[in-house]
Order: structure tokens, then sequence, then C-alpha cells
């Protein structure tokens, strides 16, 4: 079968397609224990698991699509909802005002019609002193610009260019949609793509330079910095409310 015939049904509940994926580096970004994390998109709730584990008193919730995974989900978090985000009135579900004072989206908001109104909808549930850790993978990664400077842009079950993604992300970008919403981005960490560790350590030491890789030049990369927005699969980052 073609992967449009086994991968884009919203609805599919095979459990073969969230195998157990704890996050412990996006937990660990947190700067300080958290008291009520909401993770959207729990899968089968590992990371929830590594969460409890590190914040033993952190109350863990979970909203998850996926019936088969948000049902392994619902016997290790306090409470899983089933369904997307929008379904959801978390006023109605018992969050109350300023409770949350910590949230994870991993690898979720590129799946999001409109995850500009997923974040901002959040903030009133937002303690003063809550943070918003995401996983969001990068665009402008060489290899998905060499990629289409070959002629491709063939989509796959996972990775940059998943068939199930309908938002693309450059960092700019990102740190735009935070500010929009209200959010301002104050950690990053860079998630290197392992196919282009060998072109990040051949110019890491020569710039400012013209970087290559396979059909893509991309002149006057000036630091180590532009390098890694260059060479990231992901950014993992932490925001805070813009006060």
């Amino acid at each position: 079968m073609y992967l449009w015939q086994t991968h884009l049904e919203v609805s599919d509940n095979r459990e073969d397609i969230y195998p157990e994926n704890p996050r412990p580096n996006l937990v660990n970004i947190f700067s300080s224990p958290r008291k009520f994390v909401l993770e959207v998109g729990c899968s089968r709730g590992a990371t929830g698991v590594y969460c409890k584990e590190k914040f033993p008193d952190v109350i863990y919730w979970g909203i998850e699509p996926n019936q088969c995974a948000a049902k392994v989900a619902s016997t290790r978090l306090d409470r899983v909802l089933v369904g997307m985000s929008s379904d959801f009135n978390l006023a109605e579900e018992g969050v109350e005002l300023g409770q949350i004072d910590g949230v994870i989206f991993a690898d979720v908001i590129e799946h999001m019609y409109n995850p500009w109104k997923a974040l901002a909808d959040l903030k009133p549930y937002l303690a003063a002193n809550a943070e918003i850790v995401t996983s969001i993978p990068n665009i402008r990664s060489l290899w998905t610009m060499n990629e289409i400077a070959s002629g491709r842009f063939t989509y796959q079950h996972e990775g940059l260019l998943d068939i199930t993604h309908i938002r693309f992300f450059t960092w700019s970008e990102i740190v735009e949609m935070m500010r929009q919403c209200g959010y301002r981005i104050n950690h990053l960490e860079y998630g290197v793509d392992s196919r282009l560790w060998d072109t990040y350590a051949a110019y890491k030491d020569s710039l400012p330079t013209t970087v290559e890789y396979g059909n893509v030049a991309i002149k006057n990369v000036q630091d180590e910095t532009n390098l890694l927005e260059l060479c990231a699969l992901q950014y993992y980052s932490r925001a805070v409310l813009d006060q």
C-alpha cells in the first residue's frame, strides 16, 4: 500500500503507529519542578511517566486523539482527554484559570491546522511562571533544501517530510509564532540531523564561508548559530508568557 493509504486517516487507531517514545530531553528543559503539566499529543504517556518520576508531586494531564495510545496513557497519567486539543474546553474539564505551569508540545505543532489558536487559547489557564516546551521540525534544514533542489519533496512516514505534517517552520517563524500568541522564547537547543553532522563538523571552524551540501550552496554563513540552523533536524525550545 502507498503511504497516503496508511497514514492519513485522523481516526486511525492502530497501535503500531504510536510506539513507546519517551522524551526526557523535553522534560529536562523545564527550568524548575512543575506542579501541573499538560502534554498536547501525549501518545502512550511515556514522557509523562518520566516527568512524574522527575517531579513526584506533579499533576500530569494529556490530550491524545489516538484511542489506542490514549488508553495506555490513561493508565499512566492523572487524566487523558481523548481527542484533538480543539475539542475541549479546559474549564469544563476541571482545569482552573492560572493552574497549568507546564505545557509540552512534542512534535505536535506541525500537525495542527491552527497551532496559533491552540497556543493562544492556553493562555488563560497558565500560571504566571508557566513554561511551554516545544519540539518543532526545521524546514530550513540543508537536507530538505537539497531534496527540493534535486526536484524532490517526497513524503515519508516520519521525519522532516512526514506525510501528516501540515505546517512548516524555520527558526525565525517559530519565534514569530510564539510572539504573535503572547509568548517569549528564552531557551533553545538544537537537534542536529545525524545526516548533517559531517557537514557541521566540516564547516564549524571555518566560518564565515559558503556552506555546500549536495546540490545546495548557502552563501555567507556567518557563525556557528547560522550553521546550526542549517543542520538542525528539530528545535527544542522553552517559552514563557510575554508580560
